[in-house]
């Protein structure tokens, strides 16, 4: 397999909504309004969302995906107490209730630089019900990769997703998460996974017990030394990418002048904060190489991270 993580894009929605089990929806009309609500979070910038793309032939094929976004307390409080299971029939019922419980762009900003963030993940899905675990186990690494990766850089106090059978369970025990619901004395048929709501908390993640362990990078942060503007982190990510001055202009639809203009606009928020002696001396070509450097190993600057089509 040639396993390529990248943003969830709304084109990619119908082939994720595919990878989600039948017995996730209430009805046959659920998986129009789940991809419904998936546009409008990917859309307002409030979900962090990734696919892994399986791109071995000329045919890319989507072979996992994650999304999760920001909740208030109440709604962890309320999955927590469920007696029934599938948070994904419980979030289609609340959109097309008009209650949605997500965090808006600015709530989560806001969020974001006082107490943190209750993250929820909605989806962490891998492979195709048809393949052994084997074949899977490639992918799950890929997407658990691709959980860091993605939240990196945010102020994450809580986090909290629904996970399937014994070994899913087992796994995640061993990683330092807990039960947070067993959804006791709900019938299954024999070929579903029980399902657990699984939780952590930043308290929990830094407990001396768990030393060492990978998950408590989910939980570290560092507060954001530059101030730069929506318009400045909308460049820096596509510079990121590798996208030249050109192709950001041909992204973004407007001139090279204007991406110019962004550019000196991200390096006026630099002067004390990144005392690079190239800063002061180099040209922009090696200006630009150092920024993007430092701030590839500095995700903070970055989050929450915007949409960009």
């Amino acid at each position: 397999m040639h396993l390529l993580t990248r943003q969830t894009q709304l084109a990619d929605l119908p082939n994720c909504a595919k990878l989600i089990p039948s017995h996730h929806f209430s009805n046959g009309n659920s998986q129009t309004s789940l991809i419904e609500l998936w546009e409008y979070l990917i859309g307002q910038s409030c979900a962090i969302s990734a696919v892994i793309e399986d791109r071995t032939t000329n045919v890319h094929t989507i072979v996992g995906f994650g999304l999760s976004f920001c909740v208030p307390d109440s709604f962890i409080d309320q999955i927590s107490h469920n007696t029934e299971p599938y948070t994904t029939k419980t979030l289609i019922s609340l959109w097309e209730a008009g209650d949605f419980p997500a965090l808006t762009l600015t709530e989560i900003r806001t969020a974001n630089k006082a107490n943190g963030l209750n993250v929820f993940g909605m989806h962490t899905i891998w492979g195709h019900p048809d393949q052994s675990d084997q074949e899977s186990a490639p992918i799950r690494d890929r997407m658990l990769e691709s959980l860091f990766a993605t939240h990196r850089g945010y102020n994450i106090r809580s986090f909290t997703k629904e996970i399937y059978g014994v070994i899913e369970k087992e796994r995640h025990e061993s990683f330092g998460f807990s039960i947070r619901n067993e959804y006791n004395g709900v019938e299954l048929a024999p070929n579903i996974l029980k399902p657990y709501l699984i939780g952590m908390s930043r308290e929990e993640a830094l407990h001396p017990s768990l030393e060492g362990r990978h998950i408590r990078n989910l939980f570290l942060y560092s507060a954001p030394r530059c101030t730069f503007t929506s318009a400045d982190q909308e460049l820096l990510q596509l510079a990121l990418t590798g996208l030249s001055e050109t192709g950001i202009s041909e992204r973004l639809k407007i001139s090279k002048e204007s991406v110019k203009s962004r550019w000196d606009s991200v390096y006026q928020h630099i002067p004390g904060v990144l005392d690079f002696e190239i800063f002061q001396d180099g040209n922009i070509t090696q200006k630009s190489r150092a920024l993007l450097h430092w701030v590839r190993n500095h995700p903070e600057e970055l989050q929450p991270t915007l949409f960009i089509p």
